[in-house]
């Protein structure tokens, strides 16, 4: 997930900015709860 979140981060940088780094950094805390509630 970590891999992921960096090489997402990434791209999602290069083509939409700021902005879409921002909406990465508010959603991964919901995502990861998701993740830990379907994993548990």
């Amino acid at each position: 997930m970590g891999v992921y979140t960096i090489v997402d981060g990434f791209f999602i940088g290069n083509s939409i900015g700021d902005l879409g780094l921002s909406a990465v950094n508010i959603a991964y805390p919901i995502v990861a709860v998701i993740q830990a509630l379907g994993t548990g």
